[in-house]
C-alpha cells in the first residue's frame, strides 16, 4: 500500500539580491542554451530577441518567485516562453479579417456562410467567463515557473514524452506534477464554477 501524499515542502526562492547576482552573470547574446531558447521563442512570437530577453529579466526582478533549485538560465528561458505564448494567444484573439464589401451585401451573406452575429450581452458574458478562467489559471500557476510551463504546454496540446522533454523532467516527475496540478484544480474548481455561473 502506498504511503499517503505528504504536503510538498515549499521550495526556497531567490532573494532580490540573489536574482540580481544571477542576472549579473548573464551574457546576452553569448552562444548557449539560453540564447537558443530566447531566439526560438522570439521567432515563434515574431518578437525581437533582445526585447523578449529584457522583458523576461524585468519579470524575474519584479513579478516572479524564482526557485533556488532551478538553473537560472532555465528560469529565464521559461519566463520568455511564457511571454511568447501570451503574445501568440493575444495576437490570435485580436486577429482581424477585413472584408471590403458594402454593409448591405455583408448582412445578406452572413446567413449563407453560416455566420451568426452575437448579441452584445453574449459578447460581454463570454469575455467575463474568459477572464474568470484566465484568473483561475493564474491562481493555479502560483508564480511557479515550472507549473506555469506545465499549464502552457498542456494548453498547446503537448502530451507524454514531448511534455516531459519540454519541461526537462522525467516521466515520473511529470506524473507527480500533473497529479499535484489536478488536486489543485479540484480544490479551486467549486469557486471557479460559481464565478462562471455568475455567482
Amino acid at each position: 500500500m502506498s504511503a499517503p501524499d505528504q504536503p510538498a515542502k515549499p521550495a526556497r526562492v531567490l532573494t532580490t539580491d540573489e536574482v540580481r547576482a544571477e542576472l549579473a552573470r548573464i551574457r546576452p547574446g553569448a552562444p548557449g542554451a539560453l540564447k537558443e531558447a530566447i531566439d526560438g521563442h522570439a521567432a515563434r512570437s515574431r518578437e525581437d530577441p533582445r526585447e523578449l530577453l529584457n522583458e523576461a529579466i524585468q519579470r524575474a526582478l519584479t513579478t516572479r518567485a524564482i526557485p533556488a533549485d532551478v538553473p537560472f538560465d532555465k528560469v529565464l528561458a521559461e519566463i520568455a516562453r511564457s511571454i511568447a505564448s501570451s503574445i501568440n494567444v493575444g495576437r490570435h484573439r485580436t486577429r482581424r479579417h477585413v472584408v471590403d464589401l458594402p454593409i448591405e451585401e455583408i448582412v445578406d451573406l452572413l446567413p449563407a456562410g453560416g455566420y451568426v452575429v452575437a448579441a452584445p450581452d453574449d459578447i460581454i458574458e463570454r469575455e467575463r467567463v474568459r477572464q474568470v478562467c484566465a484568473d483561475a489559471i493564474d491562481r493555479l500557476a502560483r508564480d511557479d515557473v515550472t507549473r506555469r510551463a506545465l499549464i502552457d504546454a498542456i494548453g498547446m496540446g503537448m502530451r507524454g514524452e514531448d511534455l516531459a522533454a519540454s519541461l526537462g523532467v522525467s516521466k515520473r516527475d511529470l506524473a507527480s506534477m500533473r497529479k499535484a496540478l489536478k488536486r489543485e484544480i479540484q480544490r479551486i474548481w467549486p469557486t471557479v464554477a460559481e464565478q462562471i455561473d455568475g455567482g
